[in-house]
């Protein structure tokens, strides 16, 4: 997805789905923290400055350990086909740490 965030930090705190029921669907709110035995709880950060263009990674919740990762250049041809007036080879990482 391609969509435009103030500049500030960002802590990744939650993330909700929806389980399809036979009634509609269940709705998850589901924490996400860093794993660590020796650090206290953990959240993922990352930080946006004004004006510029970002790839935060693929985010994976599929399983109990959250995973971020960097296929940027998997993507960019779709990015750059999809929004033709975005400098997406500039693009700066920013992936959740």
């Amino acid at each position: 997805m391609c969509f435009e965030i103030p500049k500030g930090e960002y802590i990744i705190h939650s993330y909700w789905w929806t389980k399809s029921k036979w009634y509609g669907g269940k709705v998850h709110d589901e924490p996400i923290y860093k794993v660590s035995n020796s650090k206290p709880i953990e959240r993922f950060k990352f930080s946006i400055k004004e004006d510029k263009i970002y790839y935060l990674g693929t985010w994976d919740f599929d399983k109990s350990i959250v995973t971020f990762k960097n296929e940027k250049s998997k993507y960019d041809d779709f990015f750059k086909s999809k929004y033709k007036k975005l400098k997406i080879e500039n693009a700066e990482l920013a992936i959740p740490k």
